[in-house]
């Protein structure tokens, strides 16, 4: 498989099971059409689009999610807000 496109029934089952919550800070995107769908092995990688290798993030997880070099660490660490280098909230995950 060569499209990076993740086909609207995978993407819908995933989004499902994720219960249409991002799954890094569990923002509810019920009614939010700005959210995507994400490979946590890098489609460069794996060349295809497995449900168990796609996960729902909110667009502001999801800019993130391309800095981390270990996706699986940084989904179940603490999520931290900062505001001009202030932190506003932080949400904890254990």
């Amino acid at each position: 498989m060569s499209n990076r496109m993740i086909p609207s029934n995978i993407r819908q089952k995933v989004i499902i099971r994720d219960g249409i919550k991002c799954r890094k800070c569990g923002f509810d995107l019920l009614g939010y059409y700005s959210f995507d769908v994400h490979h946590i092995i890098p489609f460069a990688t794996c060349q295809e689009h497995k449900i168990d290798n796609l996960i729902t993030l909110c667009k502001f997880c999801h800019k993130h999610a391309h800095n981390e070099p270990d996706l699986n660490k940084w989904l179940n660490s603490d999520l931290f807000f900062l505001f001009n280098n202030h932190l506003v909230f932080s949400i904890n995950f254990n």
